[in-house]
């Protein structure tokens, strides 16, 4: 009901090591669950050093206060520091500040997306300039509100459902990405990643950020 499939460590750690380039890169999951990208994150920054001896700091949005606390508490036992805002991420106000977003966006069915929640989605996704079909499942307006929050330049990986390459209510998010970054890489899987899920999906990789400061 959530639309939450964790995932594995494997594929957390392969995107957040494309996905962050500097130890100092500032670093948001846009919907952080028990923040499997966040502690992949925190071992980024660490095996690519500060210089000093401060705790690398991470933040993420996620809807379910306990979470949040979980994922606070295994981003400490990680070596790090997670701020991470307890909101439906539809709410958040995008502030361009950040060098990666990462993540894995829940995925509801358009079937079971219904009321404010899907209002919410489709006002976030309009005010990127970008119409949704009511036939639009959680992930397609959560990319487009995530890319919102990156700094010229920046990063955006996320794990999506392979539908992003052939649905026709995923042909604007489509546009989006291709009109908003330099460069955009989907990886393929020949095995299913969430066989609970019963979905395919893919690895989302959008470099060079057009938009934003």
């Amino acid at each position: 009901e959530r639309g939450a499939f964790f995932t594995p460590d494997k594929i957390t750690e392969f995107m957040a090591n494309w996905a962050i380039r500097s130890a100092h890169d500032r670093v948001l999951e846009p919907s952080a669950g028990d923040a499997a990208f966040l502690v992949a994150a925190i071992g980024r920054l660490l095996q690519l050093g500060t210089g000093s001896d401060s705790r690398p700091v991470v933040e993420g949005v996620e809807i379910h206060a306990h979470s949040a606390r979980v994922g606070r508490e295994r981003v400490r036992a990680a070596g790090g520091i997670a701020k991470i805002q307890i909101s439906d991420f539809f709410l958040v106000t995008p502030q361009p500040v950040y060098d990666t977003v990462i993540g894995n966006p829940p995925y509801i069915r358009y079937q079971d997306f219904t009321g404010d929640a899907r209002a919410r989605s489709r006002e976030a996704a309009f005010r990127a300039g970008v119409s949704l079909s009511g036939l639009a499942s959680s992930w397609a307006a959560f990319t487009i509100h995530s890319a919102l929050f990156l700094k010229r330049g920046g990063r955006l990986a996320l794990v999506l459902p392979a539908e992003l390459l052939s649905v026709n209510y995923a042909a604007p998010v489509r546009r989006f990405l291709f009109s908003h970054f330099r460069d955009v890489q989907v990886v393929l899987f020949e095995q299913q990643v969430f066989p609970e899920a019963e979905a395919d999906v893919v690895l989302l990789l959008a470099d060079g950020y057009l938009d934003g400061p």
